[in-house]
């Protein structure tokens, strides 16, 4: 519930993703925060504006690798199309090496803890989502998977399932 958190001003909205579980709560966001920007890339300030009729002119598009200053962290937005859906990108903050890894590393496991504390249960989900949901882009998803290995990962974030501290296992999965 964002009235719980009591954020009084937000600059950017950053979208990986442009299907509705990612989504479709931006324009909401947008009306609560009205200075703010999405920020994205093309293909999916294209299906945002088309979607969710959210004005081109709240849209911020990045290209491949650029980089946005938040004033002491530092985002980097990784194209990584097919992944799941054509517009698909992944977010490094690379001072706290998070990977923000859209459908990526996903599971659909609820679990009231918000970090990874049994990975044998978190791998048979991860495992099962990646059969059920990715697999048809696995020959996209290896050679993202290739991109990454440039980076230092300490922790990945997907955008379903729980957040990996301890990243290795999921990577090397």
């Amino acid at each position: 519930n964002l009235d719980d958190l009591e954020i009084e001003h937000l600059d950017y909205i950053v979208v990986n993703h442009a299907e509705q579980d990612h989504s479709g709560a931006i324009p909401l966001m947008l009306e609560l925060y009205s200075e703010a920007k999405v920020v994205t890339n093309e293909k999916c300030k294209k299906m945002l504006t088309e979607h969710l009729l959210i004005a081109e002119d709240r849209i911020i598009t990045l290209k491949d690798n650029d980089t946005l200053s938040l004033g002491g962290k530092t985002l980097r937005f990784i194209f990584a199309p097919w992944t799941h859906w054509p517009e698909t990108m992944l977010t490094y903050l690379e001072e706290d090496k998070i990977l923000f890894s859209c459908d990526l590393f996903g599971a659909h496991l609820a679990e009231s803890n918000l970090w990874v504390d049994d990975e044998s249960k978190v791998y048979f989900a991860a495992k099962r989502y990646y059969a059920e949901i990715m697999m048809p882009f696995r020959s996209n998803i290896k050679k993202h998977l290739e991109r990454l290995k440039e980076l230092e990962i300490k922790t990945i974030a997907p955008s379903h399932g729980q957040i990996y501290s301890h990243p290795e296992f999921i990577l090397s999965a």
